[in-house]
């Protein structure tokens, strides 16, 4: 989790500084996740220094990639579907809105969620993360990444289109070994014939990994590849750049 859902809830705890998050109805690895010691104090309070209060949720999160097929999905049968009604015992804990039975949800691609999982099994689906269309159409060049401690990722936009439009280009790298990672984008509004520079700083958490005995990010030394695209899908313009390894730990907000 520290490399998928925590973490997007991590960068957005230290961008956003909000005063109260959401906890899920569900139970992660065994565990109601509004009752996790681990998520609730060990992660958001003491790694992150979360220092708002906390409120259950009803809701859930959504794709944000269209399949082509259901067999494309990790899980191509809805979890809980199969699940008796809920009984009269489970309602009165959990009130009207428990419609089945409590059941446990696996996630057989692991970190690999999402575009990464479609890279991974090397399925095309029908709309790929970041697709969307414009009044205009555009072009990528003069791409240029560097590496070592910290990667920066920088490419020229232009319209080519006849009308004036918004793009965003997004800035994907490959780990060795590993599925790509989105590291960035933009959404730059530029006039017919119009370009302009962009430059993409990865936070070095979204090419590690996290070593939980150590409770720290670790990046890997290495070979990782480079893409600008217009979205997971299509690449417009590829480069490779050399990684130094790099460990990062967990900064709270406040102490």
């Amino acid at each position: 989790m520290r490399e998928t859902d925590l973490l997007a809830f991590e960068i957005a705890n230290e961008i956003g500084k909000p005063g109260s998050v959401m906890c899920s109805y569900n139970r992660v690895n065994g565990v109601y996740a509004c009752e996790d010691k681990f998520l609730l104090l060990d992660v958001l309070r003491r790694d992150w220094g979360f220092r708002g209060f906390v409120m259950s949720d009803w809701g859930a999160h959504l794709p944000v990639i269209w399949p082509a097929r259901l067999e494309q999905l990790p899980l191509p049968v809805l979890s809980g579907s199969n699940i008796p009604r809920a009984s009269a015992e489970v309602r009165r804990a959990f009130g009207f809105q428990a419609d089945r039975m409590p059941f446990d949800v696996e996630y057989p691609e692991g970190s690999d969620i999402g575009y990464r999982w479609f890279e991974k099994t090397g399925a095309k689906p029908l709309y790929p993360f970041g697709y969307g269309l414009s009044y205009s159409a555009f072009r990528y060049d003069r791409l240029k990444a560097t590496g070592g401690r910290q990667l920066k990722v920088r490419f020229r936009g232009t319209n080519i289109g006849d009308r004036d439009g918004a793009d965003v280009p997004q800035g994907y790298a490959s780990p060795p070994g590993r599925t790509k990672r989105l590291i960035g984008w933009t959404k730059p509004y530029l006039k017919a014939g119009e370009s302009t520079m962009v430059t993409i700083t990865a936070d070095p958490r979204l090419i590690g990994e996290f070593d939980q005995k150590l409770q720290r990010w670790s990046v890997r030394e290495g070979r990782y590849g480079i893409e600008v695209a217009h979205d997971a899908g299509d690449a417009a313009q590829t480069s490779y750049v050399a990684m130094s390894h790099r460990e990062v730990r967990p900064e709270p907000l406040c102490r």
